[in-house]
């Protein structure tokens, strides 16, 4: 059973064939920006295969969070934590620069949004998620013409939030957030997914 690893970059596609009997073969191609799939479809009759099994690497998608082209996505995390992706840490790249600049949040401020609920350091529940207040916050979520939502609540080791909830974005990306210590870290990590999950979807579908 054939197997091929592909991966889409921003100059050239590369692809990385297993044959059933073991040989492994390597091809390059120039990418199709306008088209990524027709690179891979075009690579694929080039070299003559119809493998059984497909491996996608992230590239492109990563690609996508550089060159700040990924889709337009939202951010829901507990009450206070909104501007953590803002604040960001103690690190910076010109650590003695007094006019320092940043790069723009992958979030903007607009679509950052808090949920009323927190749990404390060993997971009680110090006060719920209100069910309502969730479909609210979704619908204006939904209002803003997002593509992707980033869900960060803090101490979870499951995120309820999307439980039993149909989303209008067609990537919803939560994530278990570690102690407040490394907040910023476990924001920044979810936040930068959800840009980039439906790049690769929507070039594999």
């Amino acid at each position: 059973m054939p197997i091929l690893g592909v991966d889409v970059g921003g100059t050239f596609t590369d692809f990385y064939l297993i044959a059933d009997d073991g040989p492994v073969s390597v091809y390059k191609r120039p990418s199709t920006p306008d088209d990524p799939a027709r690179g891979i479809l075009d690579g694929l009759t080039e070299m003559g295969v119809r493998p059984d099994d497909v491996v996608h690497g992230s590239t492109v998608a990563t690609n996508a969070i550089i060159e700040r082209k990924g889709a337009r996505a939202a951010l829901i995390t507990t009450r206070g934590f909104r501007d953590v992706l803002l604040i960001g840490r103690q690190t910076r790249p010109k650590l003695y620069d007094l006019s320092p600049s940043r790069e723009p949040p992958l979030v903007p401020d607009d679509l950052r949004f808090e949920a009323n609920e927190r749990l404390d350091h060993r997971g009680n529940v110090l006060e719920s998620l209100d069910p309502v207040e969730i479909e609210s916050l979704l619908d204006r979520v939904e209002a803003a013409g997002v593509e992707s939502l980033a869900v960060c609540l803090f101490f979870h080791s499951s995120i309820p939030i999307t439980n039993g909830l149909s989303l209008t974005p067609p990537a919803a990306v939560a994530s278990p957030s570690p102690p407040p210590s490394r907040c910023s870290r476990s924001t920044a990590n979810t936040s930068a997914q959800a840009p980039r999950s439906p790049t690769p979807t929507s070039l594999l579908s």
